[in-house]
């Protein structure tokens, strides 16, 4: 009986020890990787292949992506390039560029 009592009041006094010198932080940040803040990373492998090969250097802005009367996805890639300059390009899902167009 009396070795039960001791290790109650073991656990209770070392519990309270814990929580009073180290208590939880209200809020945890979750470490994210730096790739998958790259709007690239949401684009499927063959578009980003043939919009790197296209635009190397460009920053992307935007992308959309809507499906297409013969069910294909197309994703439409709104950039800069270093020299400011806007584009517009448009990839199928299998990275055959449809269309691009230079902006303001």
């Amino acid at each position: 009986m009396l070795l039960k009592a001791t290790i109650v009041m073991l656990i209770i006094v070392g519990g309270c020890d814990r929580v009073t010198k180290n208590p939880a932080p209200s809020q945890q940040s979750v470490p994210v990787p730096g790739a998958s803040m790259s709007k690239a990373t949401t684009l499927p492998q063959p578009v980003r292949d043939a919009f790197q090969k296209d635009r190397n250097d460009a920053t992307i802005l935007k992308i959309k992506h809507r499906t297409m009367t013969d069910q294909m996805v197309h994703y439409t890639i709104t950039s800069t390039d270093e020299n400011g300059a806007r584009h517009e390009d448009e990839y199928r899902s299998d990275g055959m560029k449809i269309n691009a167009s230079a902006g303001k």
